[in-house]
């Protein structure tokens, strides 16, 4: 399961039109940790938006579009 999740945000990674990533799934399955994983060994920067910890920061994606959520960012 590790190395398959991993594998799939490495694609995200590498495709040229990717945009900002999301991961949404059931609760203590390990998502948090996979994207810290993964963001630590191939990006400079990680920008983590807990909406259990900051609920008001839900209204920024009210949009669907990137280009409107990331500079509200």
């Amino acid at each position: 399961m590790k190395r398959e999740a991993m594998a799939a945000l490495m694609r995200w990674k590498d495709d040229p039109r990717r945009k900002p990533l999301m991961l949404r799934g059931a609760r203590q399955v390990g998502k948090t940790w996979l994207v810290r994983e993964f963001a630590c060994g191939n990006f400079e920067h990680l920008a983590e938006i807990n909406f259990e910890r900051a609920p008001e920061r839900a209204s920024l994606f009210r949009s669907n579009d990137p280009r409107t959520i990331c500079p509200l960012l």
